[in-house]
C-alpha cells in the first residue's frame, strides 16, 4: 500500500509502504524526487501508532522571531491501491537552531538547505526500526543527537516532545490519485 501527499508550499511528496518483505521500520528522503520514501512491516500495520509522513525544515536568518503565528499546511492524499483507507493526521512544529554557541550546525546539504537524512528521522512509533530508533520518542523525530542540542521551541519539553505538540486529529479519507 503507498500513500501519496504533496502539499500546496512546497513541492515536496511522500510514499509509505507497508510491506510484508521488510522486518524493520525505516525512511529515507530521495532528493532526486524531492520524496520521503517509508517502508513499515506489514506485521505492524495495525501496531504502530504513529507513522511519520512527511516534514519540512526551513532555515531562517539569524534574529528571526521565534514566535511565528499563522501558519497553514494544506496536503493532498492519494492512495492507488486503497482508495477507501481511513486515518488520522497530526502535524507537529518545533524551532531548531542553525547554530549554538558550543560548535553544533545543524545538518545542511552542500547547497546549503537541510540535510534531511542526517537528521536521522524516527519513521515510527511502536514498532522496530532499522536504526535502533525504538525509544518513547514521536515518529517524525530527529534522532541526531546535534540536532536535538538544537531544539529551542514547540518540542523544547526533551523526550518524546522534540517534534512539538500535536495537533488536532481529524480523520481523512484517501482519493483515487
Amino acid at each position: 500500500m503507498i500513500l501519496a501527499c504533496t502539499t500546496e508550499k512546497a513541492s515536496q511528496s511522500m510514499a509509505i509502504h507497508f510491506s510484508s518483505t521488510v522486518s524493520c521500520a525505516s525512511i529515507s528522503f530521495d532528493t532526486t524526487a524531492n520524496e520521503w520514501v517509508t517502508y513499515i512491516p506489514l506485521s505492524y500495520a495495525t501496531r504502530a501508532d504513529e507513522i511519520f509522513s512527511a516534514g519540512f525544515a526551513y532555515t531562517l536568518p539569524p534574529g528571526f522571531a521565534q514566535n511565528v503565528n499563522n501558519v497553514s499546511w494544506n496536503v493532498m492524499f492519494s492512495s492507488p491501491t486503497a482508495p477507501s483507507l481511513h486515518f488520522q493526521f497530526q502535524y507537529g512544529a518545533a524551532n531548531y537552531l542553525s547554530t549554538d554557541n558550543k560548535g553544533d550546525v545543524f545538518p545542511l546539504t552542500g547547497g546549503g538547505q537541510p540535510d534531511y537524512n542526517a537528521m536521522m528521522i524516527d519513521p515510527v512509533h511502536n514498532a522496530p526500526t532499522c536504526n535502533g530508533y525504538n525509544g518513547g520518542d514521536h515518529a517524525g523525530t530527529p534522532e541526531d543527537s546535534i540536532v536535538k542540542k538544537l531544539v529551542t521551541g514547540g518540542g523544547s519539553g526533551g523526550g518524546s516532545n522534540w517534534t512539538g505538540s500535536w495537533s488536532s486529529t481529524p480523520t481523512y479519507v484517501c482519493a483515487m490519485p
